[in-house]
């Protein structure tokens, strides 16, 4: 049992993302911010966001981004690692703290397969932006909206801790 154990970290360890950036969400005072703001990666990349200062926070996607992903609100010395397995610019917030914003730009992976540019398979060349959400109206039973540009949509939706 314990060769099986130490193989499957073993071979963990060798599929570990590469972590192409670090980003400390911190406070000076009154102001709190993501520092850097922007990080530039490539896609298949990762990204650890390290709480630091004195409050707790969140890395929390924008609606618009076009992954969506939420670490929670956590403490100071908690981490959290997201990979981007595709090119695009995704926005995040905290949610504790309005106005506390920051982007991580994805690159295409560089030789990587799908379209001729290391975009994913369907996706139309150089196309590495979600379209805009807008006209976003949410009742108890439904969610209409609008968005800048054709596309296509998956999602699924919580309720609770189970998704319906």
């Amino acid at each position: 049992m314990r060769l099986l154990a130490a193989t499957v970290a073993w071979v963990g360890a060798l599929a570990a993302p590469a972590m192409a950036a670090d980003v400390t969400a911190t406070n000076t005072g009154a102001t709190n911010i993501f520092d850097p703001p922007t990080v530039n990666i490539q896609a298949g990349d990762s990204v650890t966001w390290t709480w630091g200062g004195s409050n707790p926070h969140s890395v929390t996607s924008d609606m618009s981004s076009p992954m969506s992903f939420d670490s929670g609100i956590r403490s100071p010395g908690a981490s959290f690692t997201i990979q981007f397995p595709t090119a695009g610019a995704f926005t995040y917030h905290c949610i504790v703290h309005p106005g506390m914003n920051g982007t991580v730009v994805v690159a295409p992976a560089s030789g990587g397969g799908g379209g001729g540019d290391g975009s994913p398979p369907g996706a139309t060349p150089g196309d590495t932006v979600a379209p805009a959400v807008s006209a976003l109206k949410v009742q108890s039973r439904w969610i209409r909206f609008a968005l800048s540009e054709p596309a296509k949509l998956t999602g699924s939706v919580k309720k609770g801790a189970r998704r319906v």
